[in-house]
């Protein structure tokens, strides 16, 4: 059966359990006339402040990128007002990345640092 979108929610139909994907991305399962939340743990607010010339941006944006999380990028060479906003969260460094996680920053590409708070 093909994914049917109805409003906010997706249908996929498979097998017999419908798996149900709503708007913000969490998985909910439907058990007869019961649907169960699934979080898939993706649910957080990440935006990255940088350049398109950044390789650490760029290393941020495709690490996001391989483990399924969606993200807010800002240039701030291009966006004063995102480069006052990345101002305020980094203590005034002009630097690059700056990543927001949650309310949490990190200043330069941390891997381990940004997996730790996507757990």
């Amino acid at each position: 059966m093909n994914p049917v979108k109805d409003h906010d929610v997706m249908y996929t139909g498979e097998g017999s359990i419908k798996e149900l994907i709503i708007n913000n991305n969490d998985r909910h399962e439907l058990h007869g006339n019961v649907i169960i939340s699934i979080s898939n743990g993706m649910n957080h607010k990440i935006t990255i402040y940088g350049t398109q010339i950044c390789p650490g941006c760029n290393a941020a944006k495709a690490h996001l990128k391989d483990k399924g999380f969606e993200y807010d990028f800002k240039d701030v060479r291009e966006d004063s007002k995102a480069r006052e906003e990345m101002l305020q969260k980094n203590e005034g460094l002009l630097s690059t990345p700056t990543i927001d996680i949650d309310g949490t920053i990190i200043v330069g590409f941390d891997e381990k640092k940004m997996d730790s708070l996507l757990e």
